[in-house]
């Protein structure tokens, strides 16, 4: 696959538009930009399929269903973000139905194209991820939640740490993650020897009670924890972090939605 990310900036104001696609181009040069001024255009560059879709929410001409059509139809590995010069209430719930990556209040920062196009690099391809876990139906979760993720994966699953270990001698991954309840041999030995086997491998821990332990845990290689019970959002939340990637602004407003939700039922987040 090449390198090179293909633009849609599509927004009514020409002069927004070619500062969008100004920022474009300084960080990602070589990028194949198109720009669309109004919906009619906006969905015929939407038949190139491109790999990031910047778009106002107030474009002149929008067809909300089309785009959800298009959202649907270009499944994993593309990135679809809205920009506003407000935010509407139950934003961040309308924007997640819609497989929206971001959404973000005008004007544009270069630094926010940064965020953008480093994530859409990563989410357009597919992630081999090795899960080594001993509980069947566990695996069978992750499995699930890495369905609603904007990255893809390429899942091989492990039921202990020898297998991964086998598994790791003959293929390359991506992300391992580890369950620290394994019963052949401990976690973070697994996950060492796995790194020593294949460096540069991004390696999250899961297990109860992790929360907070990222900072000690990274001088054994570890990118990121996942403490159980986790959702979603905590799945997609730690992806991000293993690979150095700014946290969406709609991640956080999910996240802080759902913290909301637990404290007036009285139960944990």
């Amino acid at each position: 696959m090449t390198d090179t990310l293909s633009v849609l900036i599509a927004e009514a104001d020409g002069a927004s538009r070619h500062s969008v696609a100004v920022m474009v181009g300084s960080d990602a040069p070589g990028t194949v930009l198109t720009e669309a001024g109004d919906g009619p255009s906006f969905e015929r560059a939407l038949a190139t399929t491109p790999d990031v879709v910047f778009l106002d929410v107030t474009l002149p001409g929008l067809n909300g269903a089309s785009l959800a059509e298009w959202r649907r139809q270009a499944g994993a590995g593309k990135v679809l973000v809205l920009f506003a010069d407000l935010l509407s209430p139950h934003w961040h719930t309308t924007a997640a139905r819609l497989g929206v990556y971001d959404v973000l209040i005008k004007p544009l920062t270069g630094q926010q194209i940064h965020n953008v196009l480093a994530a859409a690099r990563v989410i357009r391809r597919p992630l081999d991820l090795l899960v080594v876990d001993p509980n069947r139906a566990t695996r069978s979760v992750i499995r699930r939640l890495l369905d609603q993720s904007h990255f893809s994966f390429g899942i091989v699953e492990a039921e202990s740490g020898r297998r991964a270990l086998d598994l790791v001698a003959g293929q390359s991954f991506d992300l391992a993650i580890i369950d620290t309840g394994l019963t052949d041999c401990p976690a973070l030995e697994v996950g060492c020897q796995i790194e020593a086997r294949r460096p540069g491998i991004k390696l999250i821990l899961m297990g109860v009670g992790l929360t907070g332990q990222t900072r000690r845990l990274s001088a054994f290689g570890v990118s990121g924890v996942l403490s159980k019970p986790f959702q979603f959002i905590d799945v997609d939340q730690t992806i991000h972090a293993a690979f150095g990637l700014w946290h969406p602004y709609l991640i956080n407003a999910l996240q802080a939605d759902r913290t909301r939700r637990a404290g007036a039922v009285g139960e944990p987040a």
